[in-house]
């Protein structure tokens, strides 16, 4: 077990506050091991790129815009975070009349940006760890999230989820600062695959039954977030670029991009760090089918897809700090 991210939340940012923030989160040492340390703003009611002067130090990660479609023209995200590969955001979208102003602002990036910013369908902003979508939404604190794979693997879930907490509680109160909660939503890294964990449980991606796989670990989710304080997310998340055995199923022509939006029936995040054709109508689409589970599930969904200009030049596409991600063809 690691802790993916150790986020403070910062509700009214400052320079001051930003940089006691960065201060604190790099003085901290922990027995366990610490991945990445993060600070999270709220939604964004300022200029976006007077934001870009709070961003002064390139080892903490900056989930700084936080914007409805109203706030967006176009190129809103590309022109703050292309200078900066530490800064992330979201966009709230919980109305399809909003959609052809939230595909025009994800196909204007290029695909490292898109990388960066995520679609949040839901009804509010929501405070959690994991970016891009992580906003501080009213709220000052410390909040974390897990990498727990083989917590799952090994059933030592509730042993590991109280471990983290009672380690995160202890970096709060150190720091001085309030505990949040913890997100435990089960994410993978590469080798650290939720992919292989599903397959483990019942047969080759895609196949039927997989998505009652994925229903029973989001129920392993459920069952122990109520020892803890949990935020955020609190589900199975499946980005494909994150994940090696999800990769290798798309090369080899086992899942399409509707395998995942099926996946985000049962789970927060199916459709992410995807690389599709950058098409106008086929994104509204994408997005249409997501607002529709996100009415049905009543629960967050966050999507982040890369555009790809000629997809007819490559099989993968290279994103920093990710490596290479095969672009998914294949629709059904």
């Amino acid at each position: 077990m690691r802790i993916r991210a150790l986020t403070r939340f910062i509700s009214q940012p400052d320079k001051g506050k930003v940089k006691e923030a960065i201060s604190q989160l790099k003085s901290v040492s922990s027995p366990i091991e610490i991945w990445t340390r993060r600070i999270a703003f709220p939604p964004t009611k300022t200029d976006p790129l007077a934001l870009l002067d709070l961003v002064d130090d390139n080892e903490v990660k900056f989930s700084l815009l936080h914007l409805t479609p109203n706030k967006l023209d176009g190129k809103t995200f590309h022109n703050v975070i292309k200078e900066f590969d530490n800064v992330y955001g979201s966009i709230l979208l919980n109305h399809e009349t909003d959609i052809n102003i939230v595909v025009k602002e994800i196909i204007n990036l290029e695909p490292d940006e898109a990388s960066r910013v995520s679609v949040l369908i839901n009804n509010d902003f929501l405070t959690t760890p994991y970016f891009p979508a992580g906003s501080a939404n009213n709220v000052d604190g410390i909040g974390a999230s897990l990498l727990y794979v083989e917590s799952f693997m090994r059933g030592t879930v509730k042993q590991d989820l109280l471990t983290a907490e009672k380690e995160v509680k202890k970096i709060s109160s150190e720091i001085g600062s309030e505990y949040l909660g913890l997100d435990p939503s089960l994410s993978p890294w590469m080798d650290d695959s939720v992919g292989r964990l599903i397959e483990r449980r019942i047969s080759r991606l895609f196949s039927p039954s997989n998505l009652y796989t994925v229903r029973n670990l989001n129920s392993i989710i459920e069952r122990y977030s109520k020892l803890i304080k949990s935020i955020g997310f609190k589900e199975v998340m499946l980005p494909l670029g994150e994940d090696s055995l999800l990769m290798k199923r798309v090369k080899e022509g086992r899942l399409g991009l509707y395998h995942f939006v099926m996946f985000s029936q049962v789970c927060v995040a199916g459709v992410d760090m995807i690389p599709i054709k950058s098409d106008m109508n086929l994104m509204r689409s994408l997005l249409l089918d997501l607002i529709a589970l996100h009415k049905v599930k009543k629960r967050p969904i966050g999507a982040r897809v890369i555009p790809v200009s000629d997809i007819n030049k490559h099989e993968v596409i290279h994103i920093n700090g990710f490596g290479d991600i095969p672009i998914v063809t294949k629709i059904l």
